[in-house]
């Protein structure tokens, strides 16, 4: 090991005008072998300014941050007490509340049940309103509620139970009707039972604002299709008024016509042509490019491709350890959105609502995969917005807010717009420390502006504001009662009545009295003061935001149509155009082929006349007996 050691005396240097301070003349007796040299005049001193500037703009930093934390930890947030509460005579599976809010759907074990909407603040002395049943059925669990309006006190309720079947009902006059179950399941009987691999099971059943279409997501045999019905929602209407009142019957209203069967496609092959040109030939028709199948992709490039994919996935997702599973995530599947009456679209983020136009690729830094993308449609407006609304409703802002979760439970806020540089990736919170904190409910409250509705599997419950990431307020029930099912909580957002319902069971220990088992808690906004500062007000974006529902629908269909008129007038000159390429294509696919083939032709004959002549020189005396 070297020894670097001084030459000479080590001795004291005496003071000198070198305008070095106490700390450098410090720094020299404790460290003498010192193998960097200082910096030279001026920039010694440059540098130590700029040192000093940092330490004191450090230390300012950290008491602003000191005294904010402490500010917060000292200023309580505000807690939302409990409006009102409604018995529940069972366990409550989900809720729905139609676009009127008059009523609320339960589903629970053994069938539904309705109950009218709690007006105002329930008390002990005030009429509490209660649970009807309406469908029962024994061994049956609904599990998922879906409802709109079809018309006057007529509402439609998709429902789905815990084995997969999907039902469809109409609810009118206090009364159920079953119309159809949309996948229908054989009984089996326990000396012959079914295959549950070959059973028909319904993944998500939904419902179009208004009652007009229907959308099923059906698993069979270890693959999955999107089946859309339409509903004759006048002949309903007028079935529905001719029945009398308080009896239920079934399979008696219009059937339901199934529009079509989306299913995914065939899985690619390997490709036994040869070269481009045999697949131009393979083309019949030139409206359309084709569905795939035709192509130069050997089995071999398609099995190399695969390994590829499955070590890069287990390399990147599989071994990576910021990557947590939670084995009780559910499988991932479609989600439906009816954009207009006539059509369905099904969307997965990234672009506006009003048109179904790309925006922008937004890269999000998260640590782990999405479990949830929500359009955040009530966002404070600006002078350009109000600009583009005060036009007409066909002038509508390229900007779109987006709530992304993630599964490890960070959270993201993202504002994407046209351009490369309009957007950004604001972080709301962090991955959580504690497993207690983690997120399982993110959601927007659609009748309050740039705020989140936030439940954490340790049962507390709060509103977060997304532009400055501040808690509002937190929502407290009664010491009696816990948030039932922690880890997925029964909930319901009204907008109609603007309020908050969520479900709550009697805490271990206490005794079942009046107040105890399962109970419907409500918390109205209408009078709280905390979140009146974020209500719409005379805001005109919210009716613009309401068309994006369904209420406005005419200013989308208008919309849609001004940007599909011009590509329907063209249509025709398109296919004019795209089928003479084909034909070209076709055409210079065939000259080629031919040419190949003519000029295999003379490579052959020549390699014929070379072996002819080749074999005539070695047997010179052959060529001289035939002469």
């Amino acid at each position: 090991m070297p020894v670097y050691i001084r030459k000479g005396p080590a001795d004291i240097p005496e003071p000198s005008d070198s305008s070095q301070g106490d700390e450098e003349q410090e720094l020299f007796l404790s460290d003498p072998d010192q193998l960097q040299d200082q910096l030279p005049q001026p920039f010694r001193m440059i540098d130590k300014v700029l040192d000093r500037l940092l330490d004191r703009a450090w230390d300012f930093i950290s008491q602003r941050e000191t005294a904010r934390l402490t500010e917060q930890a000292n200023k309580a947030i505000p807690i939302m007490q409990v409006s009102g509460d409604v018995k529940l005579p069972v366990r409550t599976n989900c809720l729905a509340c139609p676009e009127d809010g008059r009523y609320i759907f339960l589903g629970h074990p053994h069938g539904l049940s309705v109950m009218a909407q709690p007006q105002g603040i329930i008390t002990a002395s005030s009429s509490s309103p209660y649970c009807v049943p309406v469908w029962q059925e024994d061994q049956v669990e609904i599990t998922s509620l879906h409802i709109t309006c079809l018309g006057e006190m007529a509402y439609l309720l998709a429902s789905l139970d815990d084995m997969g079947v999907a039902r469809l009902f109409a609810y009118y006059s206090e009364t159920s009707h079953l119309i159809k179950v949309m996948n229908e399941t054989k009984m089996w009987t326990n000396t012959q039972q079914d295959d549950l691999n070959q059973r028909s099971v319904c993944v998500k059943f939904e419902l179009s604002r208004g009652g007009d279409y229907g959308a099923a997501t059906i698993s069979y045999n270890g693959c999955q299709c999107l089946e859309v019905y339409r509903f004759p929602k006048d002949s309903w209407l007028k079935e529905l008024s001719q029945h009398t009142p308080g009896v239920g019957d079934t399979g008696k209203l219009s059937p339901v016509t199934m529009l079509m069967k989306i299913k995914p496609p065939k899985p690619h092959t390997g490709s036994t042509m040869k070269s481009p040109f045999e697949v131009l030939q393979k083309t019949e028709d030139g409206n359309v490019i084709g569905s795939g199948q035709n192509h130069l992709i050997s089995s071999r490039q398609w099995e190399d491709q695969d390994a590829v994919f499955k070590s890069v996935y287990r390399k990147y997702m599989v071994n990576n350890t910021s990557n947590t599973t939670d084995p009780e995530d559910r499988p991932s599947c479609v989600t439906s959105h009816f954009l207009l009456p006539g059509g369905l679209s099904s969307v997965l983020g990234g672009v506006k609502p009003q048109t179904g136009l790309p925006l922008s690729v937004v890269s999000v830094e998260a640590d782990s995969v999405f479990s949830s993308i929500i359009f955040v449609d009530y966002w404070p407006s600006t002078a350009t917005e109000d600009a583009l609304h005060s036009q007409g409703p066909n002038h509508t802002s390229t900007q779109v807010h987006l709530l992304v979760t993630c599964k490890s439970g960070a959270c993201h806020l993202v504002y994407a717009g046209r351009g490369l540089d309009s957007h950004d990736v604001t972080q709301l919170s962090e991955r959580p420390s504690d497993p207690g904190c983690f997120p399982v409910v993110t959601a927007t409250v659609p009748f309050l502006r740039r705020l989140a509705l936030i439940m954490q599997r340790n049962g507390k419950i709060f509103l977060q504001d997304m532009v400055d990431r501040r808690v509002v307020c937190c929502f407290s029930l009664p010491d009696t009662h816990l948030l039932a099912s922690p880890w997925n909580p029964v909930f319901l957002l009204d907008p109609t009545q603007q309020s908050l319902l969520i479900t709550g069971d009697q805490r271990p220990g206490r005794d079942s009295g009046e107040d105890g088992g399962s109970r419907l808690f409500v918390f109205r906004f209408q009078d709280a003061a905390v979140v009146k500062p974020y209500g719409h007000g005379d805001d005109g974006r919210a009716s613009s935001h309401q068309g994006q529902s369904g209420t406005g629908a005419s200013n989308l269909e208008e919309t849609c149509n001004l940007y599909f008129r011009p590509r329907i007038e063209s249509v025709e000159e398109r296919n004019k155009v795209m089928t003479e390429i084909w034909n070209q294509l076709q055409e210079h696919a065939a000259l080629v082929l031919l040419q190949n083939r003519q000029q295999a032709g003379t490579i052959l004959q020549n390699q014929q006349q070379a072996g002819t002549i080749l074999q005539n020189q070695q047997h010179p005396g052959t060529i001289l007996h035939e002469t």
